[in-house]
């Protein structure tokens, strides 16, 4: 994974998360955090995620969140 030396601060990364319940379509938003967007796209290009499971969804109340992306599949890697 390359080292991140800059990120970009304006603008948008549209990027589409494909899970086997269909696609989950993501705008990253640089402006709000440059460095963790370059992150992900990093570990995205990496193909860090690749077949990684979802270990986490809850939804009521007025919070939603599908949790992906850990190699242990557990949420704690």
């Amino acid at each position: 994974v390359p080292t991140i030396t800059s990120a970009p601060t304006s603008g948008t990364a549209a990027v589409t998360l494909q899970t086997d319940q269909g696609a989950v379509p993501l705008t990253l938003d640089r402006a709000q955090g440059p460095c963790a967007v370059e992150n992900f796209l990093s570990l995205t290009t990496a193909g860090y995620y690749d077949g990684t499971p979802c270990h986490r969804l809850t939804g009521g109340g007025s919070l939603s969140v599908l949790q992906c992306g850990d190699p242990t599949g557990t949420g704690s890697g």
